[in-house]
């Protein structure tokens, strides 16, 4: 009888190299698929908020600074035709809301919280008429690529209170 010859053991090694080679670039596809293309897609959807975020503060900005040139006919209609400008024209559209208080304070404090809404006559001797303005801006964001801790749709707002007067 022959003895075994070496080139069969020799061959089995060369495939099992090959072999090797090519489950490198499976578990290459496999982590791209799994792990590189879902974080990227979960980037884009929070770059898309944060965006987001800042075209309503930047309303929000528009807003107060309309009230502020305003100061005399201000409305609040104005504010929030304002604040959607400033906004501008991006989805997802903003809803805004705008209040204008006006109130009795007193000296030095000036704090709304304590003072009273201004009667049809006018602040009592001692106390300033002030005037706030209240502004939300609020967007409910559609993320195209859902991102299971964040969900489908995002609600976002920016709001604020400023004295005009």
């Amino acid at each position: 009888m022959r003895a075994p010859r070496a080139a069969p053991a020799l061959g089995t090694l060369r495939r099992l190299r090959a072999a090797r080679a090519a489950s490198v670039s499976v578990e290459a596809a496999l982590v791209m698929s799994f792990v590189l293309v879902p974080s990227a897609l979960g980037c884009m959807d929070i770059a898309l908020a944060l965006t987001t975020r800042a075209r309503l503060d930047q309303g929000l900005q528009a807003a107060v600074f309309y009230a502020w040139a305003n100061v005399g006919s201000v409305t609040a209609s104005g504010v929030q035709s304002a604040a959607i400008a400033g906004y501008g024209t991006a989805t997802p559209r903003p809803t805004a809301t705008a209040t204008i208080n006006t109130y009795c304070i007193t000296p030095p404090t000036g704090n709304a919280q304590n003072g009273t809404s201004v009667p049809k006559s006018g602040c009592p001797s001692g106390e300033l008429q002030a005037s706030y303005l209240t502004i939300a801006l609020d967007a409910s964001l559609s993320l195209p690529f859902t991102v299971p801790e964040l969900g489908s749709t995002m609600a976002l707002s920016s709001a604020g209170t400023v004295r005009i007067q």
